[in-house]
C-alpha cells in the first residue's frame, strides 16, 4: 500500500496504523497554507486552494486518499519527504502540553 511507503511504516503495518498516519483534509490544508498556498473557497464538501498558479481542490474527508495527497503535493511543489516532516512536526506540537 502506498501510504505505508509514504509514511515509512513496516510492510506488515495494520490498517489502523496506516489510517492513523494519513493526514486529514484540514491537516493537509494547514500544511499547504504554511507552504504558501491560499484558500480561494471553502465549502462543506471541500476546499479550493491556489498554489504556484495552480488550483487544488481537496474533498473534505477525515483521511485524504493517497492519490489526492500526491496530486496536491505535486501541484504545490512540496516534496513528499518535506510534507511528512511537516506533518510529524505538527502532530508532535499538538500533542505536547503547553508550557
Amino acid at each position: 500500500m502506498l501510504s505505508a511507503d509514504i509514511f515509512h511504516l513496516p510492510a506488515d503495518a495494520s490498517t489502523d496504523a496506516i489510517s492513523a498516519s494519513r493526514p486529514s483534509c484540514d491537516e493537509l490544508v494547514q500544511i499547504l497554507q504554511h507552504h504558501g498556498a491560499t484558500i480561494v473557497a471553502r465549502q462543506e464538501h471541500g476546499v479550493l486552494l491556489r498554489a504556484r498558479r495552480r488550483l487544488i481542490f481537496l474533498r473534505r474527508t477525515s483521511i485524504v486518499a493517497d492519490s489526492e495527497l500526491l496530486d496536491a503535493l505535486h501541484a504545490a511543489g512540496l516534496a513528499v519527504s518535506r510534507f511528512v516532516d511537516l506533518l510529524e512536526g505538527r502532530r508532535r506540537s499538538s500533542v505536547q502540553p503547553n508550557r
